[in-house]
């Protein structure tokens, strides 16, 4: 019996492996790898929308610029003839009569209806289809101070107004003006390229 006590000693068992626990570690592994990946791949993305919106808002601003110097130009060419034609010999010497021969022939070929008006807003020549009222409003009064001005948009149309003084003096005689529908600046704009 002693033999038998003195058997020989047991090898260990192999040792259990978890179930699931190499599943568990590759699930790990993969998201070890995988999380740094997608936070980088959004800040990536984050900067790349950041670029973007900063290119369009950058070519927003360059199309308004170009829109607002188009209109720019456009009313400074109508306050340049409206000035041009405010020295008129007939209309220095207040000779209405004969001006009003002038401004229609430059009203047929600019296809602006012109206006001339005393001080007080009364109509001596309106050749728009529409007459305008007999008063004077925020624009009428930067004209008499001396200055071209802009009215705004009353019933689809606005008016570039220029001060009449006599050659030389500061007193204001008359006011003259170009009733211009708002389509002729989306006209200028589509002339530009700007749709």
């Amino acid at each position: 019996m002693l033999m038998q006590a003195q058997q020989a000693p047991r090898e260990p068992a192999p040792a259990r492996s978890r179930p699931g626990s190499i599943v568990r570690r590759l699930v790990v592994f993969a998201l070890g790898l995988a999380v740094p990946i997608l936070i980088f791949g959004g800040v990536v993305l984050w900067q790349f929308a950041g670029a973007a919106r900063a290119r369009l808002e950058g070519e927003a601003l360059g199309r308004a610029r170009m829109e607002a110097a188009a209109v720019d130009r456009e009313i400074a060419n109508l306050v340049a003839t409206l000035e041009s034609l405010s020295l008129a010999n007939a209309l220095q010497r207040g000779d209405v009569t004969a001006f009003r021969e002038q401004v229609q022939e430059l009203s047929r070929r600019s296809g602006l209806p012109a206006t001339l008006r005393d001080p007080d807003g009364r109509r001596l020549i309106d050749l728009g289809a529409e007459p305008m009222p007999e008063r004077l409003d925020a624009a009428d009064e930067a004209a008499l101070a001396g200055r071209p001005s802009v009215s705004g948009v009353v019933d689809g149309r606005f008016r570039v107004t220029v001060p009449v003084q006599r050659r030389g003096g500061d007193a204001v005689l008359y006011l003259l003006s170009f009733s211009l529908p708002t389509s002729r600046i989306r006209d200028v704009l589509a002339a530009g390229g700007v749709p």
